[in-house]
């Protein structure tokens, strides 16, 4: 029963957090992304991947590791450079230090009932 309750208000704190500001904007910002950029996009990812293929085979030393990874950062640099983009990870950094402050305030509450109970264990002697 408890277990349901707790489910419950995450739902319901996650429903809160939907309605911010911050993940509004967030959420506007990824669609003109996907549409705007559509093509940078596309070219990132297929980068991305052949930097990882090439990485997890040989690393380092695999002989496509300079070109590939150059390549990589190229369109990495082209799409991050995006005003669109930057704003994004501006208030992606900003959602993450409120979630940060409710993980806290939930784990100090947590912590809080822990010690009204008596712990998680009793002292065994």
């Amino acid at each position: 029963m408890a277990y349901t309750k707790i489910i419950n208000k995450a739902y319901d704190l996650a429903d809160e957090l939907k309605e911010t500001e911050i993940y509004q904007e967030m959420k506007r910002l990824d669609e003109l992304i996907k549409r705007k950029y559509e093509r940078e996009l596309k070219e990132y990812h297929e980068t991305f991947i052949k930097f990882e293929e090439v990485y997890n085979v040989g690393g380092i030393y695999h002989p496509d590791f300079k070109r590939v990874s150059l390549a990589y950062k190229e369109k990495k640099e082209l799409l991050f450079s995006k005003e669109e983009v930057k704003e994004y990870f501006i208030l992606e950094g900003k959602m993450n230090e409120l979630l940060k402050e409710i993980s806290q305030e939930i784990t100090s509450n947590a912590s809080n009932y822990q010690e009204f109970k008596g712990g998680i264990c009793n002292e065994i002697e």
